[in-house]
């Protein structure tokens, strides 16, 4: 093997039964040996296809900083596959992992810093590939440079899933940076082809090069001949502030097709949240933003668009719907607070079905000032379900949750940047209380995983998910174990949901598939 670090790997199966999925509801636990910590879990994917999941764990001996690390692989009916065993030091995790009906893929990080420099680390991060009998194909190590803090478009919370590894028909493609010019003061995406051993050449694209602050860069979609990713860059020195852009690339040359500015090549600044591709169109939905005098789109969003490219990535037609144009009124105007400012619309996250229909949960934010015989200032964040048309037009909404908080604010109230700090902090005391997850579309309508954390009902823990087909949404709660030190959900095929909890006095792991109520 090409890194050291490897002590051994151990293969059960072949990968081959990542492809042969019934859908059967089973349990599994994994019982650990020694003192163990989950670092890690996630779904392995085939392109958009749940392949199966993977289980990364970490041990609490420490060897001169170095730790051993499991990571267990299973299918998606839960069967075993196999475990790789590494010794790392304690940051490691799993970046990204793909498999594409041959080989799978991993990309690893090591996530102890080895420089520290303004938010800006610099970690050990590597690619191996692996064949059906478990043996590595290639490994490769690649630079790259992460942005330490959250990432803020204006005055949106915007929330960002990075996917920087995908399948491809010969390969898989991956997400890097590289810093360039005196003193590393540039940063560059580079895309990479990585073969699986077949006939098509290694290629690497380099993107354009920005002053830092360092790139953020996910892929966004991509088929046998096409792979579109989104690249977001905060710019010094310079008329702009940031850089925002969907790249279209060639799958078998690296060539670039296409630059889409997302300041200047449509009406309105856009933000690219989803992006799909469909014989020879490309549909490129998010939220808009007004321009301001300085070149720039530090405002709130403003409402949704959609946009429709040909592969060369010409502009067919482009659509805007401002918030008030979108939404009813009973979203709005919440009617028990009526005189409550709606402050901002943030999409957590888009599915489009195979009609075209979209299914978008969305986090709406309003800010209520003083509410009577109090002195702080009231924000109410709901949580919504909407049913759209491919048009964009609302079929329907469903209101599936509330949170009311109580700020104290420093200044005026009508000060936005004092608004905007207030619904950051909010969110992030939030962090982990809303999370979305879709599995594949099911029928005519759409899975939405809804998680929530545990809640006590009758001295039973349960999470709540929520399946919506149309105008009906069904609430499911699947039961927790009472001692579970945490839980997690995955989509799963068909009308199922995996549910992973992890008991940490026992130090077991328990997964099991789920079937969800549709009717």
């Amino acid at each position: 093997m090409s890194r050291q670090n490897f002590q051994s790997l151990l293969w059960c199966l072949v990968l081959i039964m990542l492809s042969s999925f019934t859908g059967k509801a089973q349990k599994r636990t994994f019982k650990a040996t020694a003192v163990e910590y989950l670092v890690q879990a996630g779904t392995i994917l085939n392109g958009d296809r749940i392949e199966g999941y993977f289980f990364l764990n970490r041990t609490e001996e420490n060897k001169g900083r170095i730790f051993e690390f499991r990571l267990d692989l299973v299918d998606a009916n839960l069967e075993p596959i196999g475990s790789l065993k590494l010794n790392e030091s304690y940051g490691l995790n799993v970046r990204d992992i793909a498999y594409n009906g041959k080989y799978l893929a991993i990309e690893f990080m090591d996530n102890a810093p080895t420089g520290y420099t303004y938010g800006i680390s610099k970690r050990a991060v590597w690619v191996a590939l692996y064949d059906s009998q478990g043996n590595e194909v290639t490994s490769k190590e690649i630079e790259f440079t992460l942005y330490d803090k959250n990432l803020f478009l204006g005055y949106t919370a915007e929330n960002i899933t990075r996917k920087e590894l995908v399948s491809a028909p010969d390969g898989f493609v991956n997400y890097s940076t590289r810093s360039t010019g005196l003193g590393q003061k540039k940063v560059q995406p580079k895309i990479s082809f990585l073969p699986d051993g077949t006939e098509q050449d290694e290629w690497t694209h380099l993107g354009r090069e920005n002053q830092k602050m360092p790139v953020f860069a996910t892929f966004l979609a991509a088929d046998e001949q096409t792979l579109l990713s989104l690249t977001y860059a905060q710019i010094l020195n310079s008329s702009r502030t940031y850089d925002l852009n969907v790249l279209g690339v060639d799958l078998k040359s690296g060539k670039e097709l296409f630059y889409f500015d997302g300041l200047e090549s449509a009406q309105h600044p856009v933000w690219v949240k989803k992006a799909f591709i469909q014989e020879d169109e490309i549909t490129l939905i998010g939220t808009y933003f007004f321009q301001n005098k300085d070149h720039d789109a530090y405002e709130d969003a403003k409402g949704i668009f959609s946009i429709r490219l040909n592969r060369q990535g010409q502009i067919l037609q482009q659509e805007f719907f401002a918030n008030e144009e979108l939404l009813s009124n009973d979203i709005l105007v919440a009617k028990d607070h009526p005189d409550a400012l709606l402050h901002d619309i943030v999409i957590a996250d888009i599915l489009r079905l195979t009609s075209g229909q979209i299914i978008m949960p969305v986090e709406i934010y309003r800010l209520k000032k003083n509410p009577k015989g109090t002195k702080n200032n009231l924000l109410i964040r709901d949580i919504y379900l909407l049913y759209l048309s491919e048009n964009l037009e609302l079929l329907h909404s469903k209101r599936i949750d509330r949170r009311l908080e109580e700020k104290v604010y420093i200044g005026k109230f009508e000060k936005r940047y004092h608004t905007r700090d207030a619904v950051h902090e909010f969110d992030r005391n939030s962090y982990n209380y809303f999370k979305y997850g879709f599995s594949r579309p099911y029928q005519d309508g759409g899975w939405l995983v809804f998680l929530s954390k545990s809640e006590e009902l009758e001295n039973k823990k349960i999470v709540k998910t929520y399946f919506l087909d149309k105008a009906n949404l069904i609430e499911n709660e699947i039961q927790l174990d009472d001692q579970e030190s945490f839980f997690m959900v995955f989509p799963a095929v068909d009308d199922y949901l995996m549910v992973l909890e992890y008991i940490k006095a026992d130090k077991e792991l328990d997964v099991r598939l789920e079937r969800i109520k549709t009717e």
